[in-house]
């Protein structure tokens, strides 16, 4: 190798049954050694997660790489490290220096940044789903965070960065997973400012996703769905709902409306409890009919939605 032209040697050498590889099983048989991968040459959202315990175990759940081998760094209070064995450790380095130093040798280049930004992303978009479908809003906070401190400017994101968000419909994910504590976080976030009025938001409830489905259409079509809706509705960006049949221009609030085939009640709870609107539904599902009759009740609002 590196020049060394005795194939049969290096062959030998590495063999599973060589003595390289011998000596390196007798060590590890008898865990006389671990092995620490350098923080630093891990990717920036591990080491992120290695900052908080419980990010730590979804890390295990997320990657087999890291399952049982995260421990705590006794040199560090409250951070994490990858200890491997002898065998393992070496393998890394194997496969990761080469890929490691042909990136860095391009690292100044247009087309090396642009594949890193587009490896990043592809990366965000996994780890976000991820962390929706284990309801860990901490880790999706924490990687919303890091996203926002990377791409935005003054403010704003690009439009790539914004695309990026809309592409992995995160609030829609969390809904049809019946996720309270993610759907909070979700519509609450925002790019930081220093007023309330110029906050910028990021997830909405009227935000169409697969098919031109908007989370209150999901929770429309979902069972024991109230604690999702009242977190939807409930929300400080106190935007109007906008609907195929409800327009801000035909519906003089709080007058009557009436709504034809729109869900179980979720529109029309929203639009009673904003603004007192008397709301009537119309809908030839047996079904919706009295999910749609129950739902109002059960909060009050029966004098105010009827079907």
């Amino acid at each position: 190798m590196f020049g060394f032209d005795d194939s049969s040697r290096v062959f030998n050498l590495l063999s599973p049954n060589g003595a390289f590889y011998n000596s390196k099983f007798s060590v590890d048989r008898y865990e006389l050694v671990k092995y620490v991968i350098p923080v630093e040459r891990l990717p920036e959202w591990v080491r992120f997660m290695f900052q908080n315990k419980r990010d730590c175990h979804v890390l295990s759940e997320l990657c087999l790489l890291f399952k049982g081998r995260v421990k705590v760094d006794s040199s560090k209070s409250g951070c994490y490290q990858v200890q491997l064995n002898v065998f393992k450790y070496y393998m890394f380095w194997f496969a990761y220096y080469p890929v490691c130093k042909g990136n860095n040798e391009s690292l100044d280049t247009g087309p090396y940044r642009s594949s890193l930004l587009h490896y990043s992303l592809r990366w965000l978009k996994f780890i976000l789903t991820f962390s929706v479908e284990r309801d860990s809003s901490s880790l999706a906070k924490t990687l919303l965070d890091l996203f926002l401190e990377i791409n935005s400017d003054e403010g704003s994101l690009s439009t790539e960065s914004m695309g990026t968000l809309l592409e992995i419909h995160l609030l829609n994910k969390t809904v049809k997973r019946k996720c309270r504590n993610m759907v909070n976080l979700l519509v609450q976030y925002s790019l930081n400012s220093s007023t309330d009025f110029s906050r910028k938001y990021l997830f909405f409830q009227n935000q169409a996703g697969l098919g031109g489905v908007t989370p209150l259409h999901l929770t429309a079509c979902m069972n024991d769905s109230e604690h999702i809706v009242d977190a939807l509705i409930n929300d400080p960006q106190e935007e109007a709902l906008y609907f195929d049949n409800v327009s801000e221009d035909s519906v003089k609030k709080p007058k009557s409306i009436v709504d034809v085939g729109c869900g179980i009640s979720g529109p029309e709870i929203y639009l009673a409890k904003t603004y007192g609107a008397k709301c009537i539904g119309i809908d030839i599902s047996p079904y919706k009919v009295k999910r749609g009759t129950e739902i109002p009740n059960a909060q009050g609002l029966g004098d105010k939605v009827m079907f």
